[in-house]
């Protein structure tokens, strides 16, 4: 029996320990802490904390505790309790301890956070178990409870056991939230006792005091309870920061923080106090215990730092000061905004700043001290003209007579600065220094901080171009040529285009180095070209002029001077459309007549306008009521971007608006009102500017209304549909396609005869056909008067936008052989412009034969225009002189044509 008994035993423990572990589970899903639920308990363990006996809330969490102040504590236990010792409730009370902190926190430097560590324990009013819940205890304390407050708990292991005697298996240590106080109250800082400037020296026996119009406590939601080391650290309030104004090298900081709590008016206010230190930032030991005189000092509080009992967070606070001087100890540290050239002194003062601490009232002069350079005599700033700003800045004015001697380039240089000062004896809060230093001076220390140690007047230095003109980044603006034309506008330049370059002359200084003869030196190309456009003819007519015709010309047209500045004209030979040029000015063109200085080196760049390509519209006709909010839109390329200079005009009827969606597409507002376009035919001109437009005769029908069933509902007829695929017919541009049936789009060998199935006269061929990365077409073989063409290996691109392949064959359009014939730079043409471009699809090779037209055969290359790059590229090609042809093979596509060398 005993061994069974035994075994039961056994099992019934197994169990135990198994519903231990399910409950610890079970209190981990729900979000129960299961700090003292073990799997094995050695008596009653708590496994709730709430403000009233049924409760559901937490009030170990800020958002979830609804403890009021007066409210009891009640902790539920995972057993019936009773009292460990029954000599009394006093005994049960003793045992049970509730704390609070005082409201004032010391910097703890390991941690970087203000800690609290001095407890004040609570009074425990009552203690009781509750007769008809005996599993919970009931806790009331004897004062109300502060809300929006954290409080600890202590329990001794002792203090309560189950029924059958065990007691707590530890000492029970929590921390417990009351609730926030409802309502608002609009505070803020409304008082500070800091003074703004002759401060004292604040510090561990003086702190800053600010004033709130309210309760305030730290930010609760940042509390933190360490029960290691038994500690609070107050997590928002380190956000405080202090520093002083113009040195943050120096780690002065707060190292105590305290909140004194007072009534006034019936309303309940704070005073924080703030305890200023210095620290090593290596050690963080105390180097101070308060600040230095003469310096400024700033504080900052962010908002929300502080917060009332309700979480309403308390506005941020700045406050810059300024400790009273010792007029003993004043130094400079540096100088601000100390550079100045001769030029920015011509006509407006300068200012600088004297930076450094212990400044005071009985300043006599300031001295600027001549150091290096040019600088050779000592210059004292009268009392007028400098101003006493605070005990860390003193602001110096450059002006009168000053301003006039040092815009001279015979004073340039350093200066090292001098303050002198008036050595009676000084009061300063209440103290009489009987002894004064009587002058204090920047000067060189050997560090790289040099040049914030003295005044520099520099020279004016080299001429420097502030203008420009034309000039372009990244391509744009565009310019039209024939627009770069002079501003004096007269018989002489009437035919003539100049670029400019504008140099300042305040001082009237700045001229030609030697004569116009070197403004031949300048060159003016197409970037990355040879040659030189500049009009040197132009140059050479003045040469030849009389000295008094000369000088007569080239302050009217080559060298102008005006309003203290002076530009340089550059006459330039005729430049060409939808091109980048290159300025480059050499180094030595002007110079100073007084230190003469030249001006170095430098280029630019800009781009002429370009000739706008039209390659189709959306829409072809429309009604007489159309509507005018429905757009059309231009397709093509090289449109400019410019949208207060590109034009569309219907014949000579302005556009009601134009937005440039992209380089190669226009956005198009018909006109409306009185300029509404009556039934007819018009053509389209797109204009980047007045010298660069296109026009597309014929291509917008406007009929009545009456006519609209003339209109076309679709964009293509249907011109053909045979075995080879039906034959779309575009109604708006001379345009057919070819759809390929899906059947054959897998053959080894397909051959159209486009004349055959489109007419002689379409221009622009395509074939289309849905593709398949499974499919490819062997040879495909075109044939036309205008060429013979086969295709090898036609498939899908695998990286395609989408599966419709769309393959363009034959002559291009007018508009881009004329656009191609302009960029072989006056090569004649020996045969047509014949493209192999298209959408979604790649080819092994292309073979091309392509008739020849005015030429024999001899002296020609075959060149093929690529799209994308928009260059020419020679490719090799064999002659047929029998059928007067080239033959030529390729394996990338593009627009391909024979020209003469």
């Amino acid at each position: 029996m005993r061994g069974g008994s035994a075994s039961i035993d056994a099992k019934i423990m197994k169990k135990y320990r198994i519903c231990c572990l399910a409950l610890t589970i079970m209190l981990i899903f729900v979000g129960i802490p299961i700090e003292y639920v073990h799997a094995e308990s050695t008596g009653p363990q708590p496994i709730s904390y709430t403000s009233s006996l049924n409760g559901t809330d937490d009030i170990r969490d800020l958002n979830k505790t609804k403890l009021d102040k007066n409210g009891s504590i009640y902790i539920k236990f995972s057993s019936n309790i009773c009292f460990n010792d029954t000599s009394g409730i006093g005994t049960l009370t003793s045992k049970i301890h509730i704390f609070k902190a005082p409201k004032e926190f010391t910097y703890d430097v390991s941690s970087n956070q203000f800690t609290n560590s001095q407890w004040i324990e609570v009074t425990i009013g009552e203690a009781k178990i509750d007769s008809g819940y005996k599993d919970t205890l009931q806790i009331k304390l004897s004062e109300e409870l502060s809300l929006r407050n954290q409080y600890k708990l202590k329990i001794d292991k002792g203090a309560v056991a189950d029924e059958q005697g065990k007691v707590l298996a530890n000492d029970i240590i929590t921390t417990f939230w009351t609730k926030s106080l409802s309502g608002s109250q609009g505070i803020i800082i409304e008082k500070s006792d800091i003074k703004n400037v002759k401060a004292p020296k604040y510090g561990m026996d003086n702190p800053m005091i600010l004033h709130v119009n309210g309760e305030v406590i730290p930010k609760a939601i940042e509390e933190q309870y360490d029960s290691n080391k038994d500690k609070f650290y107050e997590g928002s309030i380190k956000n405080i920061s202090f520093s002083e104004i113009h040195d943050a090298t120096p780690k002065v900081d707060i190292e105590k923080i305290r909140l004194d709590y007072y009534q006034e008016d019936n309303i309940k206010k704070t005073k924080v106090l703030l305890y200023p230190v210095y620290r090593n930032t290596s050690s963080g030991d105390i180097l101070k215990n308060q600040l230095d005189s003469g310096k400024g000092y700033i504080l900052r509080i962010p908002e929300g730092v502080f917060e009332t009992r309700s979480g309403e967070p308390l506005e941020a606070f700045t406050q810059y000061f300024y400790v009273d001087t010792d007029p003993q100890s004043p130094r400079i540290d540096y100088l601000e905004n100390n550079h100045f050239k001769v030029t920015d002194l011509y006509s407006n003062e300068g200012v600088f700043s004297i930076k450094g601490e212990n400044f005071h009232d009985n300043i006599q002069q300031v001295k600027l001290k001549p150091f290096s350079g040019k600088a050779s005599k000592e210059f004292a700033v009268s009392s007028n003209n400098f101003e006493l700003k605070d005990a860390t800045q003193i602001d110096v004015h450059i002006r009168e007579e000053l301003r006039t001697e040092l815009a001279k380039e015979s004073n340039t240089g350093a200066y090292a600065v001098e303050i002198a000062f008036d050595e009676t004896s000084l009061t300063v809060t209440d103290k009489v220094y009987e002894t004064v230093v009587s002058s204090v001076y920047a000067t060189y220390n050997g560090t790289d901080k040099n040049d914030k140690i003295f005044l520099y007047i520099k020279s004016k230095g080299k001429p420097i171009a502030e203008t420009e003109h034309p000039k372009s980044e990244d391509g744009k603006p565009w310019y039209d040529e024939k627009s770069l034309k002079h501003d004096v506008v007269d018989d002489v330049t009437k035919d003539k285009y100049f670029v400019k370059v504008i140099f300042d002359d305040l001082d009237g200084e700045l001229d030609l180095t030697t004569d116009i003869s070197d403004i031949k030196n300048c060159i003016i190309r197409p970037a990355g070209g040879v040659g030189n456009l500049v009009d040197n003819g132009f140059i050479e007519d003045i040469l030849n002029m009389s000295d008094e015709q000369q000088k007569a010309y080239i302050g009217k047209y080559i060298f102008v001077k005006s309003n203290q500045q002076a530009t340089l004209y550059i006459p330039i030979k005729p430049l060409r459309a939808q091109t980048n040029y290159q300025v480059i000015i050499p180094s030595g063109i002007v110079h100073y007549k007084d230190t003469l200085e030249e001006n170095e080196s430098f280029e630019w760049t800009f781009t002429t306008t370009a000739m706008p390509l039209i390659k189709g519209i959306s829409v072809g006709t429309i009604p007489e009521d159309y509507d005018e909010d429905e757009p059309l839109y231009i397709h093509g390329d090289f449109f400019s971007t410019d949208s207060d200079k590109i034009k569309v005009y219907f014949d000579d009827i302005k556009a009601a608006n134009v937005t440039v969606v992209s380089q190669s597409e226009l956005k198009v507002y018909l006109p409306y009102g009185s300029d509404r376009l009556e039934p007819g035919t018009y053509d389209i001109i797109v204009e980047n500017d007045i010298n660069h437009k296109r026009t597309v005769y014929g291509s917008l029908g406007v009929v009545k209304a009456g006519d609209k069933e003339d209109i076309p509902n679709e964009e293509y007829r249907i011109k053909g549909d045979g075995r080879e695929g039906e034959v779309r017919s575009n109604l708006k541009v001379s345009e057919d396609t070819l759809l390929i049936s899906p059947s054959d789009i897998n053959e080894r060998e397909l051959e159209f005869d486009l004349d055959e199935l489109m007419g002689d006269d379409v221009l622009v061929r395509k074939i289309q056909y849905d593709g398949d990365k499974r499919c490819k077409i062997g040879m495909l073989k075109i044939k036309s008067k205008w060429a013979d063409i086969i295709l090898y290996g036609v498939m899908l691109d695998p990286y395609a936008k989408d599966d419709e392949i769309t393959i363009r064959l034959g002559r291009v359009e007018p508009s881009v052989a004329q656009m191609l014939k302009r960029k072989l730079r006056g090569n004649g043409v020996a045969s047509d412009f014949i493209q192999v471009s298209g959408e979604n699809y790649k080819i092994k090779d292309v073979m091309l034969h392509i008739p020849l037209k005015y030429s024999n055969g001899k002296n020609i290359k075959a060149l093929r225009y690529d799209e994308i790059t928009r260059n020419f590229y020679e490719i090799p090609y064999t002659v047929n002189l029998i059928d007067h042809s080239v033959e030529l093979v390729c394996e990338e596509k593009g627009i391909f044509i024979v020209a003469n060398h």
